[in-house]
């Protein structure tokens, strides 16, 4: 209870300093329509569907969610037209997987106020923002921090698309295993070919196959895996060979920890950490703008990094050393700082 406390003050005094937030409205109600997944996930979204419920908590807007039977472009832009006939005004499109229908239901319903969280888009549609993150600082400390707990061991990653943000997220992770190993002698590797881009992101058994692949072939022994289905397939390889094999993962955007446990009575989980993102902070934040600034903050991206604390390791990291968080929080200061550049591509 102290920690969501503690979330809905930090997010309200944030958007308060953004937009100057007033006294609650209740004429805006606020829908998501999940990637096809549920809203208890442990991933994308559900920290979405928190953020939606700060600003519940704030304005007593109405809010609701749409689970389409799957996460095909049919189905997800049918979320959208579902809710608009039922009166919502604001909808909530999560992850890459939703770009297509994302962009196509912005168009089909030009007086609805979309927000894609992550979605990949050539242009932003007048009536909706998008959430980005910076993937690569969030990346680079995951990578840091996987290498110095390892010390040693070959790393690698299943991404479900060679989209950019995930281009920049294995950037700035190998980037950050390798300054393990300058910095710190770690002996953990993260070559480049190991790190494999899937042409599907909504393929879950193809995951699975792909971090066989570097398990058995390639000797990889540490995971990192995307956010999407083709990434939650990869991931639960890992998770299965953890029980008799020194098999770990390295999640991304959502903390994984949960998601991970391989041995339920002694809650073991075979996740380092992850490349963590504040998706419910971040929703919540464009949410509150748009309720109090209308088109202000439309027709674009806002990016969060670790300037506004958007990005970075969970709040709780179960498998971390007290040695290697602050060995991380020093790399953060030195980010923002300046003293540490996380390039788009490996140095």
């Amino acid at each position: 209870m102290k920690k969501l406390i503690a979330l809905i003050l930090a997010v309200l005094m944030s958007c308060a300093a953004l937009t100057g937030c007033s006294a609650p409205k209740t004429d805006f109600k606020i829908a998501l329509v999940t990637d096809s997944g549920s809203i208890s996930d442990n991933h994308l979204n559900q920290a979405v569907w928190e953020g939606l419920e700060l600003i519940e908590e704030e304005y007593r807007a109405d809010i609701n969610f749409y689970r389409p039977e799957n996460a095909s472009n049919e189905e997800l832009e049918l979320g959208a037209s579902t809710l608009v006939e039922n009166g919502y005004n604001i909808i909530v499109y999560p992850g890459a997987v939703c770009s297509e229908a994302f962009a196509a239901a912005a168009e089909a319903h030009p007086d609805v106020f979309f927000i894609g969280v992550d979605c990949i888009t050539e242009s932003v549609p007048e009536n909706a923002a998008v959430i980005t993150f910076d993937k690569g600082q969030a990346g680079f400390l995951a990578g840091l921090a996987s290498a110095l707990e390892r010390s040693e061991g070959t790393f690698g990653g299943v991404l479900g698309s060679q989209a950019p943000c995930l281009e920049e997220l294995v950037s700035g992770f190998i980037q950050g295993v390798n300054y393990a190993a300058e910095v710190y002698d770690s002996q953990a590797t993260a070559e480049q070919e190991s790190f494999l881009f899937a042409e599907d992101m909504k393929n879950y058994p193809l995951g699975q196959s792909m971090a066989a692949e570097l398990f058995d072939g390639r000797n990889v022994d540490t995971l990192l895996v995307s956010s999407d289905p083709t990434g939650y397939g990869a991931a639960a390889e890992g998770r299965v060979r953890a029980a008799f094999e020194d098999i770990k993962i390295v999640g991304s955007d959502a903390d994984y920890y949960t998601t991970a446990i391989y041995n339920a009575d002694d809650k073991l989980s075979c996740a380092v950490t992850s490349a963590f993102c504040d998706y419910a902070g971040a929703t919540a934040d464009i949410l509150c703008a748009i309720i109090e600034n209308g088109e202000d903050i439309l027709g674009r991206s806002h990016v969060f990094d670790l300037s506004t604390s958007s990005v970075g390791l969970p709040e709780e990291n179960p498998n971390l050393s007290e040695d290697t968080i602050a060995k991380c929080q020093d790399a953060d200061k030195k980010i923002q700082s300046g003293e540490i550049t996380v390039t788009a591509e490996v140095r």
